[in-house]
């Protein structure tokens, strides 16, 4: 497959031990496919240094930071530590997340509400902070759609539904907004349901993400890279006959738009 002039991975995190100890090596090859910029994703707190840092060194490397849903459950979880730190370095981020619910990995209702408490508490500081919102929302779609949709939380700036699989009615209300968006991953490229969404929605509300290390384009690869966006444009290609340059100057756009990427 021929390079294609200018890809954005929507959301990797570089900074997992699998990625961060190879990251030169990783983002050489990333340049190699037209890889232009990955937006870095961090999940805690602990994650603000090491975000910053790769930030510093490498001007491909753009972030943002959350709590996610996993980490909002977790007993020593700080939430005005986090936002603190946020507001502190919030030109450095350029959006709240991954935050949202998971169903999958929370079972147990005292803590499903808990965790809903740091996702609302989440909303409101984005919308403090004017920053968009990245979400995770794990077999919890209609929850997650349902709070996002609250009135109260018609001001944040932006929703990117990240890796959503959820029902079709869930996806035609999140259609209705006009500043939500959905990520595509890699794993589209064998993944039925990553391919029924990607045939679903509007190539002018999708973006491409990696996951990486995670949500790989083949079972047989061990580890997620962002160079492996070809993948992903290549399927998307086939099953909404778009050309692939098309698929990569379009989702760049919406990628650019979303986060306020020049």
């Amino acid at each position: 497959m021929p390079v294609l002039k200018e890809i954005i991975d929507a959301h990797a995190h570089l900074i997992w031990p699998t990625l961060l100890k190879q990251v030169d090596q990783v983002i050489k090859r990333a340049q190699k496919q037209g890889i232009t910029t990955i937006i870095n994703t961090g999940i805690k707190y602990d994650d603000f240094e090491p975000c910053l840092r790769l930030g510093k060194q490498f001007p491909i490397i753009k972030n943002i930071i959350g709590i996610h849903p996993e980490e909002a459950v977790q007993p020593d979880v700080d939430v005005k530590l986090f936002k603190d730190h946020f507001r502190k370095h919030s030109k450095e981020f350029l959006a709240l997340g991954e935050i949202g619910l998971d169903y999958l990995q929370v079972r147990d209702s005292s803590l499903r509400k808990f965790q809903e408490q740091i996702f609302r508490d989440q909303l409101d500081f984005a919308i403090e902070m004017q920053k968009p919102v990245v979400i995770h929302c794990r077999w919890a779609e209609k929850h997650a759609v349902n709070i996002l949709e609250e009135e109260k939380y018609s001001d944040l700036p932006g929703v990117l539904l990240h890796c959503f699989i959820g029902a079709e009615k869930y996806i035609a209300r999140s259609l209705e907004h006009d500043n939500w968006y959905f990520t595509i991953p890699t794993s589209v490229y064998y993944k039925k349901i990553n391919q029924e969404i990607a045939k679903r929605l509007p190539i002018e509300k999708i973006m491409l993400e990696t996951d990486a290390p995670f949500l790989q384009p083949k079972p047989e690869f061990e580890v997620n890279e962002p160079q492996y966006l070809k993948f992903s444009i290549e399927k998307i290609s086939t099953l909404k006959n778009i050309s692939k340059d098309d698929i990569a100057e379009i989702t760049t756009h919406n990628c650019k738009s979303f986060f306020n990427l020049k």
